[in-house]
């Protein structure tokens, strides 16, 4: 998700799918509706201006960065470990 572009990440954001990019759609959707909201608060201003300027761009990167590390952290060893062999598709 880190590696989306700020576009690819507000068309996830507001359209919940990013069909280009199954995997990041549906980690998005394992994301608690906790953090997203915080996210989505986070960046409205960003979100509603039409050329956000690269500052912007920026706290937007750093906004989500912190989405997935709330994420991260709060995992178990073993769900964390669940969570990688289902992402990469490994058993």
């Amino acid at each position: 998700m880190i590696e989306l572009t700020y576009d690819e990440f507000k068309e996830l954001v507001s359209n919940n799918f990013l069909k280009s990019h199954p995997i990041e759609t549906r980690l998005f959707h394992k994301l608690s509706g906790k953090h997203k909201g915080r996210y989505k608060e986070d960046v409205k201003d960003i979100y509603t201006n039409e050329l956000p300027i690269n500052k912007d761009k920026m706290m937007e990167l750093y906004t989500r960065t912190r989405l997935l590390i709330d994420y991260i952290s709060g995992m178990t060893d073993q769900f964390a470990l669940e969570e990688f062999q289902n992402l990469s598709a490994i058993k």
